[in-house]
């Protein structure tokens, strides 16, 4: 069976209306080139019936537009178009083929198209684009294009035309039968290894959007899965296999990786060789890797059988398979791919940092682990594209942490109630192995049945949302035991070592995704960071009043005796913590909160809840560079989350008014329209004895009464003034009473409606009970509607607040010395030289047992201290970077008593001077504290120490009374001289009287004004002020600034 082309060239005659052939004597417009093809069996005298519109043909041997057709006996045939060549395109006879081609093509001007004029023979990548830019400039050079390509196929033989037959270019037409003359000298049929490479060079290997070069057919093939058309076309072309195919610039062996195509990859793979697995497509990816972004295990593991070298080729974007393989969170994949590849590759490399950032991003916290356990120091190794390391990746991952994930309460008590058994951390010599989850045959019918109802069971387990709830605990676990083991790496780094770490920009990070997780282990194990601030100058605790996360802010009630130190710092645009909580919250943190009143709630009660942190009444008036005091600012911030808080309120009153209202109607009519009617000479009901009758006029009662009492409520809330403070109780309280009250009587009127039908109906229970089932459809609505937000109002009001006050600080379990891990590179001893000279400083290099000692001193592990100052006895008196303070700094700091008193008994009076860096001593960090036995304890061995003054010009003195400890004020007072407060131009006088006035300590101002009446007018040095400056901008402590109710002005003047 043979296909044979037929070309008609028909002619259409206008006055008859119908088709005629050339020679014809017939009027026509138009004529119409008709090509069919003709499936035969004939003999060669057999007529071959042709069907053309309404013209039947038949022919045995006929002349076309001057083509003949023959056929032989054995239906070998010849197609012979005698006006373009002698003979068609053989094996044999190319030379001769193309000389009459040539001329032919001369002749009807179409030669151009074969070699252009303007261009050399050889330049064939010009060329090419030439003519895809005539092609789509032109429709001409379509034309053209179309009868060139015409005149070659009629001149081949079908063996010839078979090579071309996909080809829709002239050129590349011709040169791909050039090309066979080529490979047939060398005696074989396909497309020589040189002529493919010509032939992608010619083309640039383009796959064009209009699919014209020939290696799209391949890319066609691939991209289906159809392997049986590869390897037909790659019989033909043998080098096509490692040829690029763009636009991309892959081979097939990319292309079918890419499409998921697993059983070519394979075959591929078997066809080519190691080397050939490297080739890179445009953008550096190996097959490898692009098995990698589609996630077919199966597939990497065929392509790393034959070359294990694969999973380390680092792409454009300076990646490996194994960061492709989290970025596209293909899970199984990534575990194969981290089995094999080389650990040394990972951490000698660049790539260990980004595969572990972006594995936690992906959650792939397991394989984090593992890579961490054995290489801890990859938790602050720095990725040089992003610019970040594992520490800081996961400060901004809230979602792995317990904290970035609300539960409703049903789901916080499955999460409870969900036992997950501890996670075993690896050996060293071992790795997380990818287990055989191939189906066996052998399995038994039980096992096959167990197997069906497990997977029915975590099915079911899906639907109910608890395999959700039990695989986020999983992750927190794993997070736990990520951050672990991170933590427990830098805390044995030093504070240079820290910093390049961006130790501070992952807390800030974490404190504003509200991760108190994150911020808790890091401070137990690095309690020198938390005094770290951002670009902004902001302090942890501040960015997390500014972020509105209150359980970062609670870690401050742990912290009391460092509270005063942050309550009174600044930023850079002079806001207390007082302006960060006056600030509108984020969009994000209002959203968690249902309806406009309720936010306005908690905006009130976060500024409340700030303002009795500061215990000092003259910070809470300190204007920001902007000339505004906290009060202002939250005023002019929360504008409109005013307005339409109360617009909330209102309608919600409202409507609720109208129900309460019909309600009373009802009930009030109800009461005297008793079912069953008044008995006519006494005027009682009928039923008054009957037990329905009474439940039915004590719910009436109740619903009335209850009703009414909303109605009030509500008119109440309409009635409100709307000021801020309202918003906190007031109207929270009446929302509360309005919203109870009218739940209790819409409930009482349905019992009250089901009584009045069990009365009528008589007992009849099969219409009563569908009946009370229809009336409790409404309570349920109105429970499920507004019973949640009833809750949530109760809650927030009259509920334990959203700030955990009995936190406690976590101290870190304490180090041995046998447990402490040796720092490289650092001596068994202090250097002597420096301390002998009196700079208290340590070499960098001992700066990580000096953070240790940090530690202990923080943490109040006295034991701990003792045994350090056993084998470094000059480490009392060395500065600990960052505070640049000594131990004994720390301790006081951190309002440690007992190792305070027990380091004063190993320093001198000298070493107790010691200044950090902000110049203050011992007793002055005791005064910030609040720690007034302690002051006793250092002043009793040095009584100078009240009179240093800090780089702020502020004495001990001072600091007790901005710190607002009246207790260690007045201890202070007695012991200060006062010829120290009085000199210098009564500088520390008239400071020390301002703060106290400030703090309301008047006591103290009034006895040492009585003392010394000319203080009163003495300037100090910072504030430029004096104490009768000072007295008016303290109203409060005025009578008249005070507002009291009746009541209470009873009481005072009583």
């Amino acid at each position: 069976m043979c296909h044979l082309p037929y070309a008609f060239l028909l002619w259409w005659n206008n006055s008859t209306g119908m088709w005629g052939l050339p020679g014809m004597e017939l009027d026509f417009n138009f004529a119409f080139l008709f090509v069919i093809s003709y499936n035969t069996r004939t003999s060669s005298n057999e007529v071959l019936p042709t069907s053309i519109g309404s013209i039947n043909l038949g022919v045995t041997c006929f002349s076309v537009a001057c083509l003949t057709l023959h056929t032989n006996s054995n239906m070998m045939i010849t197609i012979s178009p005698t006006s373009i060549v002698a003979e068609v395109l053989r094996n044999d006879n190319y030379d001769d083929w193309r000389a009459c081609m040539k001329s032919y093509m001369l002749a009807q001007d179409l030669w151009d198209l074969i070699e252009p004029a303007d261009h050399q023979e050889g330049d064939r990548e010009g060329d090419s684009e030439s003519i895809d830019h005539r092609e789509g400039d032109s429709k001409a050079w379509r034309k053209k294009n179309a009868a060139a390509l015409h005149a070659i196929q009629i001149s081949c033989s079908p063996h010839m035309l078979s090579r071309i037959r996909s080809i829709n270019i002239a050129k590349v037409a011709w040169d791909t039968l050039a090309s066979s003359k080529q490979r047939h000298s060398k005696g074989s049929g396909a497309v020589s290894n040189e002529m493919i490479g010509q032939r992608i060079k010619t083309f640039a290997g383009a796959v064009s959007n209009r699919m014209k070069d020939p290696l799209l057919d391949l890319y066609t093939y691939v991209h289906k899965g159809d392997w049986d058309a590869t390897e037909n076309y790659l019989s033909r072309y043998p080098d096509a296999i490692k040829a690029k195919i763009k636009p991309y610039g892959g081979t097939a062996l990319h292309v079918a990786a890419s499409a998921g195509n697993l059983k070519v990859v394979e075959e591929l793979v078997k066809l080519m060789s190691e080397k050939e697995l490297e080739i890179q497509d445009d953008d550096g990816n190996t097959a490898l890797s692009c098995a990698a972004t589609v996630g077919i295990t199966k597939m990497a593991e065929c392509l790393l059988s034959k070359n294990k070298n694969l999973v380390t080729f680092v792409n454009k974007e300076k990646m490996i398979p194994l960061v492709e393989a989290c970025i596209r969170n293909q899970r199984d994949m990534a575990l194969y791919l981290y089995s094999v590849t080389p650990v040394d590759f990972l951490c000698n490399g660049n790539q260990g940092s980004p595969f572990l950032q972006y594995a936690i991003g992906a959650q792939m916290l397991d394989i984090a682990l593992d890579f961490l356990h054995r290489f801890p120091h990859m938790t602050t190794a720095m990725d040089d594209d992003m610019g970040l390391n594992a520490l800081v990746t996961l400060s901004l991952t809230p979602g792995i942490f317990r904290s970035g994930n609300r539960l409703a309460l049903w789901q916080q008590w499955i999460y409870s109630c969900i036992s997950i058994e501890p996670i075993a951390t690896a050996s060293d010599n071992f790795r997380i192995c990818i287990s055989d989850q191939s189906p066996s045959g052998s399995k038994s019918i039980t096992l096959q049945v167990l197997s069906k109802f497990r997977g029915f069971a975590i099915n079911l387990l899906k639907f109910l949302g608890i395999k959700k709830i039990y695989d986020m605990k999983k992750i927190h676990i794993y997070s736990d035991k990520i951050l672990q083991c991170m933590c427990e790496h830098i805390s044995k780094l030093d504070y240079e070592r820290l910093c390049e770490a961006n130790i501070h920009k992952a807390l800030q990070g974490a404190v504003q995704t509200g991760m108190v997780e994150f911020v808790s282990e890091v401070i137990k194990y690095c309690p020198y960071v938390m005094n770290s601030g951002d670009n902004r100058s902001r302090t942890l605790f501040m960015s997390s009043i500014e972020n509105r996360h209150e359980k970062v802010l609670s870690l401050l009630y742990g912290r009391e005796a460092s509270r005063v130190a942050f309550v009174s710092l600044i930023d850079s645009n002079g806001n207390t913590m007082l302006h960060m909580a006056a600030k509108l919250s984020p969009p994000s943190q209002l959203a968690r909160i249902f309806g406009a009143a309720l936010q306005m709630q908690r905006e009130l009660q976060w500024y409340k809840e700030v303002e009795s942190m500061i215990m000092n009444p003259t910070l809470k008036d300190v204007p920001n560079k902007n000339r505004q005091k906290a009060r202002e600012l939250f005023t002019h911030d929360h504008k409109d989350l005013l307005e339409k808080g109360e617009q909330w309120m209102k309608g919600s009153a409202t409507s609720c008014t109208v129900v309460g209202a019909l309600i009373i109607t009802m009930m009030f009519t109800v009461a005297f329209t008793v079912p069953g009617g008044n008995v006519q000479e006494t005027g009682y009901p009928v039923f008054k004895h009957e037990k329905s009758f009474i439940v039915f006029i004590v719910a009436d009662a109740i619903s009335l009464f209850s009703s009414s009492t909303s109605v009030l409520m509500f008119l109440g809330i309409l009635t409100s003034r709307y000021a801020e403070e309202d918003f906190l109780k007031s109207l929270p309280t009446k929302l509360i009473l309005g919203l109870s009250t009218l739940f209790l009587s819409i409930a009482t009127m349905m019992v009250t409606f089901s009584a009045s039908l069990i009365i009528m109906l008589n007992g009849r229970l099969e219409i009563i009970i569908p009946v009370v089932l229809l009336a409790s459809i409404p309570v349920t609505f109105f429970m499920l509607l507004q019973f949640p937000l009833l809750v949530e109002i109760f809650v927030s009001t009259y509920g334990p607040g959203i700030f955990n006050k009995k936190m406690k600080y976590s101290n870190m379990t304490t180090y041995t010395l046998q447990q402490q891990q040796r720092f490289p590179g650092h001596k068994e001893q202090f250097v002597e030289a420096e301390s002998s000279q009196g700079s208290g400083a340590v070499s960098n290099e001992m700066n990580g047992p000096l953070l240790t000692l940090y530690k202990y001193a923080h943490n109040g592990d006295w034991d701990a201290i003792k045994n350090c100052l056993s084998r470094y006895p000059n480490a009392k008196k060395a500065t600990i970077k960052p505070s640049g303070g000594t131990v004994l700094h720390v301790a006081a700091f951190s309002g440690n008593l007992k190792v305070v008193e027990e380091l004063v008994k190993l320093m001198s009076v000298e070493e107790l001077e010691m200044q950090d860096n902000r110049g203050n001593t011992g007793v002055s960090s005791a005064a910030f504290a609040g720690m007034r036995k302690m002051a006793e304890c250092l002043v009793s061995k040095n009584r100078n120490l009240v009179t240093f003054v800090n780089a702020q010009k502020k004495i001990p003195l001072v600091q007790a009374c901005i710190s607002n400890c009246t207790d260690m004020a007045l201890d202070l007072f007695s012991v200060t001289p006062f010829e120290f407060l009085c000199q210098d131009n009564g500088h520390h006088g008239s400071y020390f009287l301002q703060c106290a006035i400030g703090a309301q300590m008047l006591g103290i101002v009034f006895d040492f004004l009585h003392r010394f009446p000319c203080m009163a007018t003495k300037t100090d040095d910072v504030l430029k002020s004096n104490a009768l400056i000072r007295l008016p901008t303290s109203p409060q402590i005025f009578p008249s600034a005070t507002r009291l109710a009746s009541w209470q002005q009873f009481i005072c003047s009583c």
